[in-house]
């Protein structure tokens, strides 16, 4: 927000983006390292471990190679299953994310040392200075907002392989996989194409254009699975993906234009409610569907959608109909040098009288 300014939008979405790319291409590192699925005769062994059973006719052996154990006699050979080496995976991302980490450590020591205008301008755009109680009060419901994004948006992708598989009799656990890719795929592709899009597009209206479309979403998905309409399912999907895709940055976007200074408290703030809300709400969903029906899939997101739209448009009315006229718009010049918990049209009217009153005894000394 300090160096980019108005034009945060785009490039926030962008970063956006890379998150989602980086949930496509993350099984692509654990791909290598995981067991091969066994074809051919297969049997289970007594300590649990799968194994095959192929003709041989050489003499009792022992040979490791590849991270597969192979045990043959005389007739048959013995064939324990490669073991998964998951945690090599686990040493590249972390690895990864100690590399990436080293320039942000030295941008901060850098930064410190640094006076950039931007932060003037910065400061500048946002002179509007709210009574601490109005302040609690918009940051409160704006942690309840983003947390109940990332609840819904969690929640579908984790719950929906689940969701397929034991709601429709067809859908084998390969086809739920290929109905989560397809949620995945078209939520990066939605972020990516907001990336263009929101040069064009305020963060008001984007949000106004998603929020709609995820009601659509999640009402089709719940009215196509009572009906057990898997192909519509998988459509709704998809547009589920689009439509939260570009959410969460816009919804930042849209609190640095027109409600409060997006500071690294409230980021934090905004993340630990949003890390309470993906604890609860998945024990929330996966009782329902256990003990109830897994219809409760549907209505619980459904009921998180419209409530989110319903925070959305609160905040977006009592901001421009209220902190607005009140309190004047972020980045208004007027406000720079006023700091005060009186409305903005009390003020204006004192300072008016103030200078009636220094005019009018002017006057009389001249006279």
């Amino acid at each position: 927000m300090h160096i980019w300014g108005s034009d945060n939008q785009p490039l926030l979405q962008t970063i956006h983006f890379t998150f989602a790319l980086g949930a496509v291409l993350a099984p692509l590192f654990t791909e290598p390292f995981l067991a091969e699925k066994e074809t051919g005769n297969s049997t289970s062994r007594t300590d649990g471990e799968p194994t095959i059973f192929m003709n041989s006719t050489s003499q009792w052996k022992q040979e490791n190679t590849s991270n597969m154990t192979w045990l043959a006699t005389n007739g048959t050979m013995l064939v324990k299953a490669r073991t998964t080496n998951v945690h090599y995976a686990f040493l590249i991302a972390g690895i990864i994310a100690i590399v990436t980490a080293f320039p942000f450590i030295v941008l901060g020591f850098i930064g410190k040392s640094r006076e950039h205008k931007s932060e003037e301008n910065y400061t500048q755009k946002h002179s509007r200075k709210l009574p601490r109680h109005l302040n609690i009060f918009v940051i409160l419901a704006l942690c309840v907002f983003f947390q109940i994004y990332v609840c819904i948006e969690q929640s579908f992708s984790s719950f929906l392989m689940t969701f397929v598989v034991s709601d429709f009799v067809e859908v084998s656990k390969s086809k739920g996989a290929y109905i989560t890719t397809i949620f995945w795929a078209l939520f990066a592709l939605g972020r990516f194409l907001t990336i263009f899009v929101s040069k064009y597009i305020s963060s008001v209206k984007l949000i106004s254009l998603y929020t709609t479309l995820m009601v659509i979403s999640f009402l089709s998905f719940t009215v196509s699975a009572s009906f057990a309409q898997i192909d519509a399912v998988t459509v709704f999907t998809g547009m589920a993906g689009i439509s939260m895709s570009a959410l969460y940055p816009a919804g930042i976007s849209w609190v640095e234009s027109e409600l409060l200074k997006v500071t690294s408290w409230f980021m934090t703030f905004v993340l630990i409610v949003s890390c309470i809300g993906m604890m609860i709400n998945p024990l929330i969903i996966g009782y329902l569907m256990e003990e109830v029906s897994n219809m409760w899939f549907c209505y619980v997101l459904l009921s998180q959608t419209l409530l989110l739209c319903c925070i959305f448009l609160f905040l977006l009315l009592f901001n421009r109909c209220y902190l607005n006229k009140v309190y004047g718009k972020v980045g208004d010049s007027k406000l720079s040098e006023t700091v005060t918990d009186k409305p903005l049209k009390e003020t204006e009217t004192f300072l008016e009288s103030d200078i009636s009153l220094k005019n009018s005894k002017t006057i009389n000394a001249t006279t």
